[in-house]
């Protein structure tokens, strides 16, 4: 119930999730998914490199998600930190690196995932 706004004032969480869709192609390495109290420490640019060459010497994603976790955890997050790794296709191809983010929302329940590749945008 401390969630729960008072008469005229907005929700402080939602129960609408907020979905949007990037796509994938070949040149796409991996996905973290992650709640905002991983990126409420670590910019998405950190997050990547972090992953990155975790990813490309074998670590298996679930050993990276919690390596990021545990990050953001001696950076100071308060918050809930949940973290999935994704890795696609064969790894990095190239030292350039292609960033995507899906858009930030700010609040409670709050979610971004970044998409890393091998090739300028």
């Amino acid at each position: 119930a401390a969630f729960k706004a008072g008469p005229g004032q907005p929700e402080l969480v939602s129960t609408h999730p907020e979905v949007t869709e990037v796509p994938i192609d070949a040149r796409d390495e991996f996905i973290v998914l992650a709640c905002d109290g991983l990126f409420d420490v670590l910019g998405n640019q950190e997050v990547i490199d972090f992953a990155r060459p975790l990813l490309a010497k074998g670590t298996a994603p679930q050993e990276v998600a919690a390596g990021l976790s545990q990050e953001a955890i001696d950076r100071g997050s308060t918050d809930n930190v949940s973290v999935v790794v994704v890795k696609l296709g064969s790894g990095p191809r190239s030292p350039s690196t292609r960033m995507r983010a899906a858009p930030a929302k700010r609040g409670a329940g709050a979610s971004r995932a970044a998409v890393s590749s091998s090739s300028s945008m």
